[in-house]
């Protein structure tokens, strides 16, 4: 490990992890750490993150290149971590390899789909100041699809209950590319 790998350390790293990531190469290290910094800054407000992303998607619920950075750029405003637009450029290129290529319209077109985003950045973290749990449920009904997230949390001995429902009209959208 060198120092230079410390400069940007967040409030969830520990020694484990600091040796853990040590192991990676740079490339790898530095986009492991910038996802970290995202899930970091939205510890506390998973729901603002992904309402984000569920802002952009398509009516298949998934993210292309452009509505991913939109996501990033938009959700980088409120994050408790800030990350830069060079940032955003290297977590698009994670999950959008193809570049231009991985853009274009058709059946090569890359995807990626805000439920995976989601478990990716949120596997059932817990902030160090509580213990609670979120489940989300998707429901449709007469062509609304309705996302319900309910958190269960217990900060310093007091239990709360919340939920948060979001509901959006389906569109059926006819693609001329098809």
């Amino acid at each position: 490990m060198q120092d230079k790998h410390l400069t940007r350390l967040i409030s969830a790293d520990t020694c484990d992890t600091i040796l853990e990531d040590a192991k990676l190469d740079d490339d790898r290290r530095n986009v492991k750490r910038m996802f970290a910094r995202v899930t970091q800054g939205f510890i506390d407000d998973k729901l603002a993150f992904i309402s984000i992303c569920e802002s952009n998607q398509t009516e298949l619920h998934n993210l292309d290149r452009s509505t991913f950075r939109k996501s990033l750029k938009t959700a980088s405003y409120e994050s408790n971590i800030p990350y830069t637009s060079r940032d955003i450029e290297v977590m698009v290129n994670h999950f959008f390899p193809r570049g231009r290529e991985g853009e274009r319209a058709g059946p090569h077109k890359e995807w990626l789909a805000v439920v995976d985003l989601e478990k990716f950045l949120f596997p059932e973290v817990v902030s160090a100041n509580e213990e609670g749990h979120t489940t989300r449920k998707v429901t449709r009904r007469n062509g609304v699809t309705t996302t319900e997230y309910v958190t269960d949390t217990e900060i310093s001995g007091v239990a709360t209950h919340s939920v948060h429902k979001i509901s959006e009209s389906e569109r059926k959208v006819v693609d001329p590319s098809w």
